[in-house]
């Protein structure tokens, strides 16, 4: 629970797909990974977590996360035993794509592993692709022999767009929907040389295909 110094009019949830702008209520709502209370051009509370029993935005300003179903509380050993949380609370613009990259960054840390010292075979600096999205998502990366896929989300109600830029000449690109199909309507990806540029309409999801 977070009280905030503020009532806030809409609170921010990250979902499947996108996001959801609610009126506040007392009454837990469904959320992966973050609820925000909105402040128009001010910075606004956050509460962040790697668990999605709930959240709940109250119209007092206070924000809650409901980390586990349970008989009574504190209950550390509902049906399944003890659980652990990854629980978060901080301060942020009231952007999506900044507050989702918290809240990826916070509850889904980057694994590594170690090793020894080694030539390897790339040069220094040399990658597989470089570049990014703006106003967009990368859910996921497929490679399939020289064929790549990036599935790019915009849920913002503005135009996102993804630049990429490969260790390799691009022979084509394209986009197709969630079945692998050429996806209608969108505008066709830019390829020049070794680099993709593409626009992702508002509220899209995408893949882009790529092959080498």
């Amino acid at each position: 629970m977070l009280p905030a110094a503020y009532k806030a009019q809409k609170y921010l949830y990250n979902v499947p797909g996108g996001n959801a702008l609610r009126e506040p209520m007392d009454l837990d709502v469904q959320g992966l990974s973050f609820v925000a209370a909105l402040r128009p051009h001010e910075k606004s509370a956050a509460i962040f977590t790697d668990c999605k029993s709930g959240f709940r935005g109250r119209p007092d300003g206070t924000l809650v996360s409901t980390l586990i179903n349970a008989s009574f509380s504190p209950d550390p050993y509902p049906e399944r035993g003890i659980h652990k949380f990854t629980l978060g609370i901080g301060v942020a613009e009231g952007c999506l794509k900044r507050l989702e990259n918290h809240a990826v960054g916070f509850a889904r840390r980057l694994v590594y592993q170690s090793v020894g010292c080694h030539k390897g075979t790339l040069p220094t600096g040399g990658a597989l692709w470089q570049g990014g999205v703006k106003r967009s998502f990368i859910y996921s990366v497929a490679s399939f022999a020289d064929t790549l896929e990036i599935r790019i989300g915009s849920p913002a109600p503005k135009e996102g767009g993804a630049d990429f830029t490969f260790d390799r000449p691009v022979k084509s690109a394209e986009f197709v929907d969630l079945l692998g199909r050429p996806a209608q309507g969108l505008p066709a990806p830019e390829v020049d040389g070794c680099s993709v540029r593409s626009t992702v309409p508002p509220y899209h999801i995408v893949t882009l295909k790529i092959q080498f």
